[in-house]
C-alpha cells in the first residue's frame, strides 16, 4: 500500500513538472468553467420555458 502511494506521488510530481501537462490542466479548467456556465444557461432557459408554458 505504501509503495503504491509513493509511486503515485512520484508520478503526479513528474506530471506536474511537465509543461504540456500544466497547459492541459489550464485548458481543462477553462473548459470545465465553460461547461458549467453553458449548463446553467440551458437550465435557466428551460426554467423560463416552464414558467411561460
Amino acid at each position: 500500500m505504501a509503495d503504491f502511494f509513493v509511486e503515485n506521488v512520484v508520478k503526479s510530481y513528474r506530471a506536474n513538472e511537465h509543461p504540456s501537462y500544466r497547459l492541459w490542466q489550464e485548458k481543462r479548467k477553462k473548459r470545465k468553467k465553460q461547461n458549467i456556465s453553458s449548463y446553467k444557461k440551458k437550465k435557466r432557459k428551460k426554467h423560463l420555458i416552464d414558467i411561460y408554458a
